[in-house]
């Protein structure tokens, strides 16, 4: 956990202490007293938001490094095994250890803490500990997480997802919100149909002579809308999603593992994220493809020359 000591609330320039209830802007970092955040509604560096802006303490706030714990990798033979540190409480774990004996944090050569520095592993979140939240999400888990609590904080349910809003189903497959997946996925086959059934109308497919090349154009249009508004709401409300998709889950997990190494293994091997969802959606959307093309008529002049026209 970041290490306060010595710095002030941004709010009232009050020192905070370790006992303090202690909130950060999710955007830039700048720690706050709960009090004095919630007074304010809003970050006071709102305004300087951006990509390139990252609060810092001044130099009278910074605190002073801590010692390195003796017989750190620095001090071993080239090769050699060593213990891990864990970077969020410090604790000493033995050498080649997955997660951290006493906080539960992800250990690994180069990996970043999974609470980044202002989350609290023991802290709670809709009543599971960061640390559980962590071990489910995974290496993402520092930048959901600090959307996590700003939501929290504020009430608010929308939150963007700009993965949510570029990959549609696919984001929810990745990260195995199977009832999301499914819904947004069948909204996008919902809203192409229209399309679908005019290049089988153009194509002259016996079972689709009769339709209207105008009307399903018309209804094109509108699906198209339709899609977009729904790409952009699941997008807005992905984060949502996430938070009350991995909440009951990890719960479930949490009674039935009282260890906590055993806990975090298994949240770890529950949660994450699924390549092999992604690849199994990408694969029945080609499928689909493939029936399409086998169910045009033979009028492919016509069909061309339509898809030349749009």
């Amino acid at each position: 956990m970041f290490n306060f000591k010595g710095c002030n609330c941004v709010a009232c320039r009050q020192p905070l202490k370790p006992e303090d209830d202690i909130v950060v802007c999710p955007d830039c970092g700048a720690p706050y007293h709960r009090a004095c955040y919630e007074k304010l509604g809003r970050c006071q560096f709102e305004a300087q938001h951006g990509p390139d802006f990252e609060w810092q303490p001044s130099p009278e706030e910074r605190p002073a490094p801590e010692p390195e714990p003796q017989g750190t990798p620095h001090d071993q033979a080239p090769g050699a095994e060593t213990d891990t540190y864990c970077r969020v409480c410090g604790q000493k774990n033995a050498p080649g250890a997955a997660i951290c004996e006493n906080c539960g944090a992800p250990l690994g050569r180069g990996r970043q803490s999974f609470t980044g520095p202002y989350l609290d592993p023991n802290d709670k979140l809709d009543g599971i500990s960061l640390a559980d939240w962590a071990a489910y999400m995974g290496p993402s888990a520092p930048v959901y997480l600090l959307r996590f609590k700003q939501m929290a904080l504020t009430g608010r349910k929308v939150s963007f997802s700009l993965s949510a809003l570029l990959f549609g189903p696919l984001y929810f497959f990745y990260r195995k919100m199977w009832k999301p997946a499914i819904a947004s996925g069948l909204l996008f086959l919902l809203c192409n149909l229209p399309s679908v059934l005019i290049l089988l109308a153009v194509s002259e497919n016996p079972l689709f002579a009769g339709l209207s090349v105008g009307t399903l154009t018309i209804l094109t249009y509108v699906a198209s809308f339709v899609d977009a508004v729904a790409r952009i709401g699941f997008a807005m409300a992905a984060n949502h999603l996430y938070r009350r998709d991995a909440g009951p889950k990890i719960a479930r997990v949490a009674a039935q593992y009282a260890g906590a190494q055993d806990r975090q293994l298994a949240l770890n091997a529950q949660g994450g994220v699924s390549p092999i969802a992604v690849a199994f959606a990408i694969a029945a959307f080609s499928g689909l493809c493939w029936l399409l093309t086998s169910m045009l008529g033979p009028n492919v002049t016509a069909l061309t020359q339509f898809l030349g026209m749009s």
